[in-house]
């Protein structure tokens, strides 16, 4: 699931019923999902984790420990928990989750659509910063 705050320029994912309701008492609106994770690990997964740094409202998610490690022993990040699980390659059809950030506004944005990577760098401040694992198609 995915929900963004206009208020704090946040994305925010999650594979938890409760989370998003939680998300959107505090303000987020529902998004279309961008695919599917696994709420559990499965054969050939790997953990997405997510961290949130307060003071700027950003929720990071990764799943590289190298990547969590910097985010939250140099930039201000604390991990919250592993939002699911998703391939660290191409397989079973799974398609490219894209990560991408503004630092002007402090966000993170990850997405499967190639048109909406595309339109947040040319029209919307981001820069892309790679492909954070696989996911499922909705």
């Amino acid at each position: 699931m995915r929900a963004y705050n206009a208020a704090w320029t946040d994305h925010f994912y999650t594979t938890g019923v409760q989370d998003m309701n939680n998300a959107v008492k505090l303000g987020y609106s529902r998004e279309s999902p961008p695919g599917l994770v696994f709420p559990h690990q499965v054969p050939g997964t790997v953990p997405l984790f997510r961290a949130v740094n307060d003071n700027w409202h950003d929720h990071f998610y990764t799943s590289s420990k190298p990547d969590l490690e910097v985010a939250v022993g140099k930039l201000g990040y604390h991990q919250e928990n592993v939002a699911g699980y998703l391939y660290p390659v191409k397989k079973c059809g799974a398609i490219p989750f894209y990560r991408l950030v503004n630092d002007q506004i402090h966000d993170h944005f990850y997405t499967t659509s190639t048109a909406e990577k595309d339109n947040a760098v040319h029209a919307l401040g981001y820069h892309y910063e790679g492909i954070t694992g696989y996911i499922l198609p909705n």
